[in-house]
């Protein structure tokens, strides 16, 4: 046991085939990521927080490197909140002989759907305890990431590790401040080609990955880092609100290295399937403007046979329409289509786009003026609602429900809400009933 700690401290400070970190599948590789594809599960990014869209607990095992008997752990807690995320972390590598353990508080914050940015604060502790050499030592660091978001299609990142470091040399041996940056590409829904670059205390690392969802159940990812020569995949299995996942990863001279992951949401955390049936349009065969459906002036039987369309959104269009009056771009990113959907949408389908309008802010709860019809009052509620953090859906539905239902009924329905705060919930009550 002694002579496997040895080796970890000699690799520890020699070479970066020991770096860990990261033990979620996800991650493909030991090292801090900028960009990612964001729908896989990997959630050590704290610029990626405010896009998740439930409360979260993660739980992950390694072996990295079997044959040294090393294994390390991860667990994280945390939730998402539309613009916002929070999250409390903790990770373990070593032996009983040498330990070394991490906990970490991050925020994320969404300030406009292009830019979320994230920071955090840690606590760093190594452990060493062998028949020659005792040695223990603890300190405090901090991180901070960005996230640009400029077209549906690209991500750009940047993060930067132990932020402390850059103004405490002496600390580099143990906690180097590491900085990433990357690219993530989309060139099809559910298709991410990723690539990282890393400055790190042994020098640069690139790493590329593609990940793929071949089903709304299921992704596959695998990746190369050039300068460790290192292959990695993994596959992650969606099922409600569960997600497991399994990854590997081979390294010329150390071995395999075998990571687990379980992770639980409070609502369902399905893939973005690759969408295999629906046809490519080209420029040559876009549809003249005269030709396109108008989606404020067909029935659904003509909606539901659009490309890009599911029942449950033509559903919800229909029912937007009839509430709350037409829809454009911005209410079919409400409804739950996304940004790179609605510009393919666009070849098929044609609705008039409003000039900007002042949002409602969410700070001021007060009841629609009584002398405003039933449905302007509908149409400022479900903004309202909007504002307050719910789904299109759960505000289309409140919006309809408060002209008609009980207080208690109401409130019934709020409380059934997942993914929400509590003083969020109450909030939504109160614009519902006006109490």
């Amino acid at each position: 046991m002694s002579a496997i700690a040895v080796v970890l401290i000699i690799g520890r400070l020699a070479t970066h085939a020991f770096e860990f970190r990261e033990s979620n599948p996800a991650a493909l590789f030991p090292y801090y990521c900028a960009v990612d594809d964001t729908g896989s599960g990997n959630l050590a990014n704290p610029s990626f927080l405010p896009l998740n869209r439930y409360a979260y607990i993660c739980s992950s095992y390694n072996r990295p490197y079997a044959d040294l008997e090393v294994q390390a752990a991860n667990a994280r807690i945390g939730q998402g909140l539309e613009r916002f995320g929070w999250q409390v972390a903790w990770g373990g590598f070593g032996i009983d002989a040498y330990r070394e353990d991490t906990v970490e508080a991050n925020v994320g914050w969404r300030p406009v759907r292009m830019l979320s940015v994230g920071a955090g604060a840690s606590y760093y502790s190594l452990s060493i305890n062998t028949e020659d050499l005792g040695h223990a030592i603890g300190m405090y660091d901090g991180r901070a990431s960005v996230l640009f978001m400029p077209v549906a299609w690209a991500d750009i990142g940047v993060r930067q590790e132990n932020i402390g470091s850059l103004f405490m040399r002496e600390r580099e041996d143990l906690l180097f401040p590491e900085t990433s940056a990357g690219v993530a590409l989309k060139p099809a829904r559910g298709v991410a080609l990723i690539y990282n670059f890393n400055r790190t205390y042994y020098g640069a690392l690139n790493s590329v990955a593609v990940s793929a969802n071949l089903l709304d159940c299921l992704n596959v990812k695998v990746g190369y880092s050039r300068e460790t020569t290192t292959y990695a995949a993994s596959i992650s299995i969606a099922v409600s609100v569960v997600r497991a996942s399994y990854g590997i990863r081979q390294h010329p001279y150390l071995g395999l290295s075998h990571s687990f992951a379980v992770t639980v949401a409070t609502g369902d955390i399905p893939f973005e399937q690759i969408p295999y049936t629906e046809p490519v349009m080209t420029r040559r065969e876009a549809i003249p403007a005269s030709q396109k459906l108008d989606i404020n002036n067909c029935v659904i039987e003509e909606l539901r046979e659009l490309p890009l369309m599911t029942d449950a959104l033509a559903a919800r269009i229909m029912q937007h329409r009839r509430m709350i009056g037409p829809v454009n771009a911005r209410i079919l990113e409400q409804l739950g289509m996304s940004r790179r959907d609605i510009a393919a949408f666009r070849s098929y389908a044609r609705w008039d786009d409003p000039k900007k309008k002042r949002e409602w802010s969410p700070r001021s709860p007060k009841r629609v003026p009584s002398r405003a019809n039933a449905h302007e009052r509908t149409k400022a509620l479900f903004r309202q609602l909007l504002e307050s953090g719910l789904t299109a859906a759960d505000a289309l539905d409140l919006s309809e429900l408060a002209g008609s239902a009980q207080p208690a009924e109401i409130e019934r329905r709020a409380a059934a809400i997942r993914g929400i705060t509590e003083s969020t919930r109450r909030l939504v009550v109160k614009l519902c009933t006006g109490r």
